[in-house]
């Protein structure tokens, strides 16, 4: 893990948190940065617009999508979502529906589709959408042609940033801003 004058945030479009060595310094210093940045949620801009501010980890999609990529087929692919207005929603999935959410009002949901071979493009972009909106996503996969279907998750390891220990809040959000992108893309 990290030491020194350095601390690891992880990150979506709404959230920051540290790496740390141990489980239960984890929470405290996550809690001590939500701290620091709920402030955001107390602007007048905030309240007056009913904007919600949430403060959660983002997904790191990549090794789930290594895998995607690597396979002959995927078979079965399920998708968490949530309303209202999930910030950089993709069009095919998350904002339909997150509106489809909000129409029923709910919060949350999840679709799972199935087929002979689900098309890799639409699979990635659908789980970068999910990762970059905090939510989790799920599949079923063969590796060769007449092998066994294996199950991947796209799990909860969080995408992270070096930030130094002094590093001014606009530094932060623009690394924040860059991983984001880089979840997002």
């Amino acid at each position: 893990m990290i030491q020194g004058p350095t601390h690891s945030f992880s990150t979506t479009s709404r959230l920051v948190c540290w790496v740390s060595e141990n489980e239960q310094k984890l929470h405290q210093m996550f809690n001590q940065l939500r701290e620091r940045f709920r402030n955001c949620s107390r602007t007048d801009v905030v309240s007056e617009n009913s904007i919600e501010v949430r403060i959660d980890l983002i997904p790191d999609p990549e090794s789930f999508l290594q895998k995607i990529h690597a396979a002959y087929a995927i078979k079965r692919f399920r998708a968490d979502f949530t309303g209202p207005n999930p910030i950089d929603a993709d069009e095919i999935f998350q904002k339909p529906m997150s509106y489809y959410c909000q129409q029923l009002g709910a919060d949350k949901g999840n679709v799972s589709v199935v087929g002979p071979s689900l098309d890799e493009d639409a699979v990635t972009e659908v789980t970068k959408s999910t990762a970059a909106t905090g939510n989790k996503a799920s599949a079923r996969i063969q590796n060769t042609q007449g092998g066994r279907t294996i199950p991947i998750s796209l799990k909860a390891q969080a995408k992270t940033i070096t930030i130094p220990h002094d590093a001014e809040d606009e530094e932060i959000l623009r690394r924040i801003q860059l991983a984001y992108k880089e979840v997002r893309e």
